[in-house]
Order: structure tokens, then C-alpha cells, then sequence
């Protein structure tokens, strides 16, 4: 994944509530998915499923378990979830995101997630 494509999840994160709304806290998490996802289809997947188990942002130790739940990490750092003892519930379908769904280009959406796209790359 690269750091374009870290920014893009991480935007798509920004909508879990109590998700860091501070640059260098977003950026730590783009980090974190640079080292850890590899394709965006994967990460986008990671945006959608967190968000779908968790009421709000948990950390970077909770994201990186739901991403192992499904996903064996690049950098090989395995976790599990502190809050689901059990592990991470199954899904009912998996269905990775993908590229041809993103926004049609021009479209305010297209413009918005390039905004942030820009912001992400602005960062130290």
C-alpha cells in the first residue's frame, strides 16, 4: 500500500467516531497501514469492517487485530483484540472493496477524497 493509499483509508476512518482528527496521530495511522496492508483493496476493507464492529475508534492495537482476523500482515506483527476475547467475529460475506467503485472522477466526492489526499501528503 502506499502512503496515497494509506491517506485514502485513513479518510475513510476519519468516519469512526473518536477517530484522531489531529495530523500527526493520522499520520502515525497511515504509517501503521503502509507497514502493515497491502493492496487498498485490503485497507478499504479494513475502513469498512472496523467501523462496522466498533462504535468508535479502539487504536491502532484493535485495528491491526481486525485486520489479521482476515489478512496476514506485511511487516508480520500478528495481534488479537483485547475486546473480543473470543476473536474477531466472522463476517457474513467478505467482499474486499473495489477500485472501479470508487467515485467517478470530477465528482464532488473525487474532489473531496483528492483534498484529502493532498493533506495526507502535506504531512511531515
Amino acid at each position: 500500500m502506499t502512503h496515497e493509499e494509506a491517506g485514502l483509508v485513513v479518510e475513510a476512518m476519519a468516519a469512526i467516531p473518536y477517530f484522531p482528527r489531529d495530523g500527526a496521530a493520522k499520520a502515525m495511522v497511515a504509517a501503521e497501514l503502509v507497514d502493515m496492508v497491502e493492496t487498498i483493496e485490503q485497507g478499504m476493507w479494513l475502513a469498512r469492517r472496523y467501523a462496522r464492529l466498533y462504535e468508535e475508534w479502539k487504536g491502532l492495537g484493535e485495528m491491526r487485530a481486525v485486520y489479521c482476523s482476515k489478512f496476514q500482515p506485511q511487516d508480520g506483527l500478528e495481534a488479537v483484540s483485547a475486546l473480543y476475547l473470543e476473536g474477531i467475529p466472522s463476517e457474513r460475506a467478505t467482499a474486499p472493496v473495489s477500485l472501479t467503485s470508487l467515485p467517478p472522477k470530477g465528482s464532488p466526492v473525487a474532489k473531496l477524497l483528492a483534498g484529502a489526499v493532498r493533506r495526507v501528503k502535506a504531512l511531515p
